[in-house]
């Protein structure tokens, strides 16, 4: 406990403080806040870093402030712990700097809210970098709306380019008038400058972010023009490198996550038979689907009639099962036919074949208006989000009429489908 000389003496100090410098009529005897804080076995700040008193709170030089709650604001950089962990605020983030190596990490995040709120924080690969704005006039100390974000984004640097050589500029992005982010470049040339962000900036979809760019010094110029055309909004020319991410649910080990099972089928819906056939002799061609009898409610995985089954979520241990029946409507020569079926998927603008999901067989002429069944059933670790596939079959000769058929054989019991798809597996 603090004795009683102690406690006298940090009432001097704050009687000092508070009335402040008292000029002729300080006496000598009285010790000075200096001595007092040596005695007490506190560090004396440098005239640079008296705290300066506003009506917002204390600061005490470079941006860091005390308000009246007692809360630390730090505007730049960020805060370290001990000399290699730098904290910072980044967006819609929080990001660890180790300065050891340079590593970039942050937390996995849990809102408040009922349940189970955790989420990882799954980025893409960086896209080609996106320039704003153009070269066609100096702007000086620009401040200026970005615009809304397009998507979830991770802005790993920025390029600026400057008209004219700069030291101290302070480069600050705002949300809703708070600074997100902020950090000051202790010099710059003419030219193109990039601004490496470490560990990236997030915004959400949707977010308008303010930015400006200041020098401590003076006026920064940068080349920049007005953005959109007409609107008043002079933006610096600037090029991003961004990555897109999405927020996924962490599954608990005790739900092992959300199951979710779909079915759909191609079949008739009278007695008479109906035929989906190969039209072209050794050309895949896509197999449709006419009924959906299973579907998921929140659209994880959607199958439209065309047979194209889109993965809106990332879909874990998937199992696929399908069922075809195949029929060969006319004999002759060839004595033999081969048909077979396959899967592909959609990237980047195409269609193309998927490793080993080829299966296939031969109709003999014999065969001629026998149903064969094929079964197959394709297992992975993972399906992306975003993954689209759809099935196909081919046939070496197309005059022999042989593809799908859907049928009902007895009476009594239900249409026999000509191909049904089967999807099960989870998602977190």
């Amino acid at each position: 406990m603090a004795n009683e000389v102690e406690i006298e003496q940090v009432q001097q100090v704050i009687e000092i403080v508070e009335r402040g410098p008292q000029g002729p009529q300080a006496t000598l005897d009285e010790p000075t806040i200096a001595e007092l804080l040596t005695i007490l076995g506190l560090d004396v700040l440098g005239n640079e870093t008296v705290p300066v008193v506003d009506e917002e709170g204390k600061f005490i030089d470079k941006g860091i402030k005390v308000d009246e709650q007692g809360s630390l604001l730090v505007n730049l950089s960020g805060i370290f712990h001990g000399e290699s962990h730098l904290v910072k605020a980044s967006g819609e983030n929080l990001v660890v700097i180790n300065k050891t190596d340079n590593g970039a990490y942050h937390s996995v995040w849990q809102s408040f809210g009922e349940g189970n709120t955790a989420v990882v924080r799954v980025r893409d690969p960086e896209l080609p970098p996106i320039e704003i704005s153009a070269k066609t006039q100096i702007l000086t100390n620009p401040q200026w709306t970005q615009g809304a974000t397009s998507g979830n984004q991770t802005v790993k640097s920025i390029t600026l380019d400057f008209a004219e050589a700069a030291t101290r500029v302070v480069f600050q992005l705002r949300l809703n008038g708070k600074i997100a982010f902020s950090v000051i470049i202790p010099s710059v040339g003419v030219g193109e400058v990039e601004v490496p962000i470490d560990g990236g900036i997030d915004f959400k979809a949707g977010q308008l972010i303010d930015a400006s760019i200041t020098s401590l010094d003076g006026d920064v110029k940068l080349w920049g023009d007005e953005f959109p055309a007409s609107s008043g909004n002079f933006v610096p020319y600037n090029r991003g490198v961004i990555s897109l991410w999405t927020d996924k649910e962490i599954a608990l080990a005790e739900d092992g996550g959300k199951p979710i099972a779909i079915r759909s089928s191609w079949k008739a819906t009278t007695t008479t038979p109906i035929y989906q056939l190969c039209n072209f002799s050794d050309i895949p061609q896509p197999i449709t689907l006419s009924h959906h009898t299973v579907t998921d409610d929140d659209n994880r995985i959607t199958v439209d009639n065309n047979g194209v089954v889109t993965f809106n979520e990332t879909v874990y241990e998937p199992i696929l099962s399908i069922n075809m029946q195949v029929v060969r409507s006319v004999g002759g020569n060839p004595p033999e036919v081969t048909w077979g079926l396959g899967l592909e998927t959609f990237v980047l603008g195409q269609w193309i074949p998927v490793d080993d999901s080829t299966i296939y067989m031969t109709l003999k002429r014999e065969d001629d208006d026998q149903v064969i069944h094929v079964n197959r059933t394709l297992v992975d670790k993972v399906i992306p989000a975003g993954s689209i596939f759809r099935m196909v079959q081919a046939c070496s000769d197309t005059s022999k009429n042989v593809g799908l058929i859907s049928t009902k054989p007895f009476a009594n019991m239900p249409i026999a489908a000509g191909a049904v798809i089967s999807i099960a597996g989870r998602t977190l």
